[in-house]
């Protein structure tokens, strides 16, 4: 069954809980005071990127750009959550020539969501097929399930993944995966059962064992800020080959430790890559090659 059929056919129930409320942290309206930008300049593979962060949910998305490029971030890779997300990130990146690449997707973490938004952001995946990236975030609940539930994923979930990633294998674009625990080896079986040859699985949580699975496969695999405090992602940078691994905020989602009391941004990225090269025992400046390449395979060049 083709993937707008497919979309049509099934009735999609909420989930409890929310990833991100809409506009918590009070968004302008799409491409509001947003200036220009003139584009790349030869420096930019000597620069780092941020493969995954939510542009459109800071109060002052040029304000987060211009502390990105300060501290020497070249490239955001901007995720959306809803139709919505899509569209003011769409506006983001046309103010932003080649600084900014846009994911349209659905979060599969959110409660608001039903058949008529799957088949909303579809729709705009397709009319603009020729701006976006990558399709994201799209994947499987985990958080906003009952704990008793979330070895047991929701039918209607593996539905609307299917949908996005019929989409991807038809669009060439790659897939930006919210799939933790059970749900990553489940994910990484609906990829190669839809043809996605590029996905990237943000903030992986699960076992080493379908770890190697991924990295078998090819795709590739993010830390975030929690390298620099937790056991679990410290061994996750060790494990992951330098030719797979992409470095993220998630912003703006809180972290603790160091971070503790402010919303993630891109510009924290040289310091995720600081913490990630003296793990692996290898020069900051190889790590942010290495990770530059990576988002040029993953993007099929567009970086």
């Amino acid at each position: 069954m083709a993937a707008r059929e497919r979309n049509a056919a099934f009735g999609l129930r909420q989930v409890t809980g929310a990833f991100f409320a809409p506009d918590a942290m009070g968004a302008r309206g799409a491409g509001e005071g947003l200036p220009g930008d003139g584009g790349r300049d030869g420096s930019m593979a000597d620069m780092w990127w941020d493969a995954h962060v939510h542009l459109d949910r800071y109060a002052d998305p040029e304000a987060v750009l211009a502390r990105a490029w300060a501290a020497g971030v070249g490239f955001v890779l901007a995720v959306a959550t809803d139709a919505a997300s899509c569209r003011r990130l769409l506006a983001i990146k046309r103010r932003f020539s080649g600084r900014v690449g846009i994911a349209f997707g659905l979060h599969p973490e959110r409660t608001s969501w039903n058949r008529d938004e799957v088949d909303a952001v579809l729709a705009l995946l397709e009319a603009h097929a020729g701006e976006v990236d990558a399709v994201g975030e799209v994947g499987f609940p985990h958080y906003a399930l009952p704990e008793a539930e979330r070895d047991r994923l929701p039918h209607e979930a593996i539905e609307v993944l299917d949908a996005f990633l019929d989409a991807a294998a038809r669009l060439d674009k790659p897939v930006l995966l919210h799939a933790v625990y059970h749900g990553a080896p489940v994910a990484l079986e609906r990829l190669r059962r839809a043809g996605v040859a590029r996905a990237h699985f943000h903030w992986l949580k699960a076992a080493p064992d379908v770890l190697k699975r991924i990295l078998a496969e090819g795709h590739f695999v993010s830390v975030t800020p929690d390298v620099l405090m937790r056991s679990r992602d410290q061994e996750l940078a060790r494990r992951v080959p330098l030719t797979q691994l992409l470095l993220e905020t998630d912003g703006p989602w809180p972290f603790d430790g160091p971070f503790c009391g402010r919303p993630a941004e891109p510009a924290w990225i040289p310091r995720v890559g600081a913490a990630v090269a003296a793990l692996k025992g290898i020069d900051g400046a190889v790590l942010r090659r290495a990770v530059w390449e990576n988002g040029r395979r993953l993007l099929n060049g567009s970086l």
